[in-house]
């Protein structure tokens, strides 16, 4: 942003050393999930600074949402698919090649125990291979055959990849291309794309985008396509402009064009698709706007059908470490530009090599998650502490003692959610909108039962996740006083003649206030008692409900919770 900004107003905003120091680095330090008080505090003063006082001088953004009311809905539900036991175990052995440890272990001792590290020692450090091996586990993340030798690889790609493949598969039972390119076992997400055009094509009215940023990829989904039947056109960097609006024509005027396969990078910007009302991006970018844009071909001005988004991931893999990346980068542009308080998913920090998390650094990169999603267990793990957070500080006296600017502030914050809300349709009874019609909610929730009895553990809604935090509001807000009153202490400003009087006035007769550790363990236990969750395990997802809630509404479940705590103590 400095870049240009300092373009158009050249020296007004600093040098980019101090921009990095007065602003990246504050807003970043700020939305980690270890944040200190301090770091938040300052966090949500600078973006407020940023984008009240700053940006407004030399910035004009226009988006999408003014003319939200005038465009259809659009769902972006993002499905973890599990990689097949092929490529789980080509992924494996290929992770533990010794070009890949070297790059992993680097930092550690040298086995020579000379003292050193091991890239300054006897296994040095190539910068090439990371971006060579990244690229080698993003295709096996998608297919297992873009690792195989093909009869259209030249004669250095078969080198490269029969030596691959040989490292794959140490026991020799390399599968030819030709049969890793018929058989779903080679990939996980075939399963899962094959069960969204079965039920997509059951409504003749349906169109389908498919996007993906590899060629060779797009030829292989092309393979499959032709032996299922499906009526299909294809766009990829050596069309030729002449042929594209012919294309385009077709695929909007022929009703037997089903699908519509597309190059990200050669058809990911600039086309009018709004024939079509189903997307599916099938590899995921480092760069979110390249996805947002590709979505885009299809939900713009002139769309008059809603719009069903599926992003395909390879669950474990780097894949689900960049849609990670694109959801961290999506937060730090939402708090730059519209001083957005986000839900702290993750403990990384860009640029600080001594908070890399698990987000930077080669030893996220080449790391599998064979039994865990990394991604569910950071949204479960956020949800869980806003959750403990609100059970903890949130209602009784404490609530009300803060005022009706308190409560003002957040409301604001409630209708401004509300709003966005309104677009959004998830997957829970929760996230339905009764005027929803029953067609479209019937086909998801198909869609999600034959997801769930095909093995995708997880999946969710991607513009929930990026929603504002209600309670990290609050929780903000909490923060920022304590931080003012801390320095206002620490600056030796005095409070003039005795404290006034407590109110309401506090009786020996009367039961001392439950500290924040017991008021959650009440709580707790009072969720379970009340039926509200049936047992520990619910937690995660009451959390997620619970945190969609407005002022009023999580106020009134912490008074139940408390009415009952409040008996028990009593008997």
């Amino acid at each position: 942003m400095w870049t240009i900004l300092d373009w158009t107003n050249p020296g007004r905003l600093g040098t980019s050393r101090q921009w990095r120091g007065f602003v990246v680095k504050p807003l970043t330090a700020g939305q980690s999930a270890s944040a200190t008080e301090q770091e938040r505090a300052k966090a949500l003063t600078v973006a407020r600074i940023l984008k009240d006082k700053l940006l407004p001088c030399c910035f004009l953004r226009r988006t999408k949402d003014i003319i939200r009311d005038q465009l259809p809905r659009k769902t972006d539900q993002v499905v973890f698919c599990p990689l097949t036991q092929k490529q789980i175990y080509a992924y494996k052995n290929l992770l533990n090649m010794e070009q890949v440890q070297n790059l992993i272990l680097r930092n550690k001792p040298c086995p020579c125990r000379s003292g050193r590290s091991r890239q300054l020692c006897c296994h040095p450090f190539v910068t090439g291979d990371v971006f060579k091996f990244m690229s080698i586990l993003i295709k096996l993340s998608n297919h297992l055959g873009l690792i195989l030798p093909a009869p259209t690889d030249s004669a250095e790609q078969t080198i490269r990849n029969r030596a691959l493949s040989e490292i794959a598969f140490p026991d020799g039972n390399i599968p030819k291309y030709g049969t890793a390119l018929m058989q779903p076992q080679y990939c996980g997400k075939w399963a899962v794309l094959d069960l969204l055009l079965k039920e997509w094509r059951k409504d003749s009215t349906n169109k389908v985008l498919i996007f993906t940023k590899s060629v060779k990829l797009l030829e292989m989904l092309e393979f499959h396509l032709h032996t299922q039947g499906y009526g299909f056109l294809k766009l990829d960097g050596s069309t030729k402009q002449s042929e594209r609006m012919p294309m385009i024509d077709q695929f909007h005027s022929d009703p037997d064009m089903f699908i519509f396969l597309i190059s990200t990078l050669a058809g990911g910007t600039g086309l009018n698709l709004t024939g079509a009302n189903k997307v599916v991006i099938f590899d995921p970018n480092w760069n979110p706007a390249h996805d947002l844009q590709a979505m885009d071909r299809a939900f713009r001005f002139g769309q008059t059908r809603d719009v069903s988004v599926y992003r395909l991931l390879g669950a474990g893999s780097i894949e689900e470490l960049i849609y990670a990346r694109q959801i961290y980068k999506q937060q730090q542009m939402a708090i730059g530009y519209e001083a957005s308080i986000q839900t702290r998913y993750f403990e990384g920090i860009q640029g600080d090599t001594a908070k890399k998390g698990e987000l930077f650094g080669i030893e996220n990169l080449f790391k599998l998650h064979e039994r865990k999603l990394a991604t569910k267990m950071a949204i479960e793990k956020a949800s869980l502490a806003e959750l403990d957070w609100a059970l903890s500080n949130m209602g009784g006296a404490k609530t009300r003692r803060q005022g009706k600017s308190s409560e003002s502030w957040v409301a604001d914050a409630d209708v401004k959610a509300a709003k966005e809300d309104s677009s959004l349709k998830g997957l829970g009874t929760l996230l339905f909108d009764d005027a929803i019609p029953r067609k479209n909610r019937t086909e998801k929730d198909v869609i999600q039962k034959t997801l769930n009895a095909i093995g995708v553990a997880y999946s969710h809604m991607n513009d929930e996740i990026l929603q504002p935090s209600r309670i990290e509001e609050e929780r903000t807000r909490d923060t920022l006083r304590k931080v003012r009153r801390k320095s206002r202490a620490s600056g030796g400003v005095k409070s003039r003649g005795s404290p006034g009087p407590e109110w309401p006035p506090r009786r020996k007769h009367h039961l001392p206030l439950p500290t924040p550790e017991e008021q959650l363990a009440y709580r707790h236990e009072a969720l379970i008692q009340l039926g509200m969750i049936k047992s520990r395990s619910d937690v995660p997802d009451f959390a997620r409900e619970f945190s969609r809630k407005n002022v009023d509404e999580r106020n009134a479940i912490i008074a139940k919770l408390d009415d009952w705590a409040r008996k028990k103590i009593q008997r």
